[in-house]
């Protein structure tokens, strides 16, 4: 049976099989549809999973060192540390814990390999999500603001480093980050927090006291509230986060595989056939051993 030869060139894979005396063309196809198969049976073989993830975690993209995970948390009441005197001016800001109703919370955490990177968003929602394109809710907590030219909600997160961690703990760790870090006025200049934008909603939330007394009273007032839609749907808010993340693609050419090639550490040559024990290989012709 003769074998089979491969060749590339350009963006061509030609299939020859190398038969006695002759080589034959038995099959041409484009390199992208070949590499595209490779991957697809490798995914296949593979098959789709995840890292064991958070409990609330809906989703999760990931792109380059990029990722994005996106968290639903349920309404419920939340003791938070709250600046004392917004008009404080001191070095060392005074907090305060208070006992605050939230209706659905959507995070956004993002990471840059391990490490979160400074891009993470929050909403609300009146009700669960349920699709890529369900719109998000303006939410009204200090810390998070929009930006200048897009409604995106983004989150004053700030950087932490959790290498040494699976997926599981790290985003349990982001979320306990997110909570238990003290809520103050670092975005009302220039922007504007989310809470000084949406405190003319509802008489309930005007005011942090309001909050936590509406809260003690009625723990999911704030199901009721009228958050605004911002127009920005959850696939939106996702590609916000991993925006300017590398777009990799699979090699389509020659030259790409090449580049590829120059990348991975170069295998060891491997040793010629030992001749045969009945063969003697030197200038004159072959003989057999006595």
């Amino acid at each position: 049976m003769g074998q089979e030869l491969i060749e590339i060139e350009g963006e061509d894979v030609r299939l020859y099989l190398d038969g006695v005396g002759e080589r034959r063309l038995d099959r041409r196809v484009t390199l992208d549809r070949l590499v595209d198969a490779i991957a697809r049976l490798d995914r296949e073989a593979r098959g789709e999973r995840t890292p064991l993830l958070a409990p609330g975690v809906l989703y999760f993209e990931q792109r380059g060192p990029k990722t994005v995970v996106v968290v639903q948390q349920p309404p419920q009441v939340r003791r938070v540390r709250w600046i004392a005197d917004p008009d404080s001016t001191s070095a060392a800001e005074e907090y305060r814990e208070r006992a605050l109703a939230f209706p659905y919370v959507v995070a956004l955490l993002s990471f840059d390999g391990a490490s979160l990177d400074g891009r993470g968003q929050l909403y609300y929602r009146a009700e669960p999500l349920s699709s890529l394109d369900d719109e998000l809710l303006q939410p009204n907590l200090l810390n998070v603001t929009q930006g200048n030219d897009t409604p995106h909600c983004w989150l004053c997160l700030g950087r932490l480093d959790m290498e040494a961690i699976p997926w599981s703990e790290r985003i349990g760790r982001a979320l306990e980050f997110l909570w238990q870090s003290g809520f103050n006025y670092d975005f009302e200049v220039p922007r504007g927090s989310c809470f000084t934008r949406a405190r003319d909603l509802d008489p309930r939330i005007a005011t942090v006291e309001e909050w936590e007394r509406s809260s003690c009273a009625n723990p999911l007032f704030s199901l009721e509230v009228p958050w605004p839609a911002i127009g920005v749907t959850l696939a939106g808010a996702v590609a916000a986060s991993l925006q300017g993340a590398p777009r990799l693609t699979l090699p389509r050419s020659s030259q790409d595989l090449a580049d590829l090639l120059y990348r991975l550490p170069e295998a060891e040559a491997p040793h010629p056939p030992s001749p045969s024990p009945r063969t003697w290989r030197g200038g004159g012709e072959a003989r057999g051993e006595a």
